[in-house]
């Protein structure tokens, strides 16, 4: 094992994304439906350029999604729309 090994091995952030620190880089899918209009959704955020580590995959409900980045979750959509049909 040496230094670069370890580093690709923990390439994930021991801490979840959120919002206003790391930034969204896609919906990865739906975890839970909570009723017909809201659901909760995991989110994939991008590595944080200083560390060059993924912050940990979290979730959040498609209501907050659509008001902080509606382009990812528009971008979820059509894509499982088109793999579906």
């Amino acid at each position: 094992w040496n230094a670069h090994t370890l580093n690709i091995v923990n390439a994930e952030s021991n801490n979840e994304g959120y919002f206003g620190k790391d930034e969204p880089e896609r919906v990865v899918g739906v975890v839970k439906r909570n009723n017909t209009k809201e659901w909760d959704m995991k989110v994939r955020w991008k590595k944080d350029p200083k560390t060059g580590k993924r912050p940990k995959d979290s979730i959040h409900s498609n209501m907050l999604l659509k008001k902080i980045c509606p382009h990812l979750l528009l971008e979820f959509y059509e894509s499982h729309v088109v793999s579906e049909m």
